[in-house]
C-alpha cells in the first residue's frame, strides 16, 4: 500500500488546464514520491484532495521517462518546484531536468 507523508513535502507540479494553473503536491512516503491533486467535489461543492501517482524509486522513475511516459495525469505540466531539503528531490529534478521540464528548485527545512 502507497503512504505518505504531509510533513514531507517534496516540492509541487504547476499545470495548466481550461484556462487556468493547478497545483498539484509532491510527498515522500514508502517510496520516492506521492502526486496527489486538488479537485472540486462535484456533488458537495467542496475542495478535496486525492492521489494521482507516484514513482517507487529511482529505477521506476527511469524506466517510465526511458518509454516517454509524461507525467500522468500532468500533461500540460508547466514546471516543477522541488525543496533540495530532501533527497528524492534531488533525483527528481535530474529526472524531470533530462525530460525538458522546467524545475525550479529551493533549499527549506520542515518546521518541526
Amino acid at each position: 500500500m502507497i503512504q505518505w507523508y504531509y510533513k514531507h513535502r517534496i516540492g509541487y507540479v504547476y499545470t495548466y488546464e481550461d484556462g487556468h494553473t493547478n497545483v498539484a503536491n509532491i510527498f515522500g512516503g514508502n517510496c520516492l514520491c506521492v502526486f496527489t491533486e486538488f479537485y472540486k467535489d462535484e456533488k458537495t461543492g467542496k475542495d478535496m484532495e486525492r492521489f494521482a501517482s507516484f514513482f517507487v524509486d529511482e529505477k521506476h522513475l527511469k524506466n517510465c521517462f526511458n518509454d516517454n511516459i509524461k507525467l500522468s495525469p500532468y500533461t500540460h505540466t508547466r514546471s516543477i518546484r522541488l525543496n533540495l531539503y530532501y533527497k528524492e528531490a534531488q533525483i527528481l529534478a535530474k529526472y524531470f531536468t533530462m525530460q525538458g521540464y522546467k524545475v525550479t528548485c529551493y533549499y527549506k527545512e520542515p518546521k518541526k
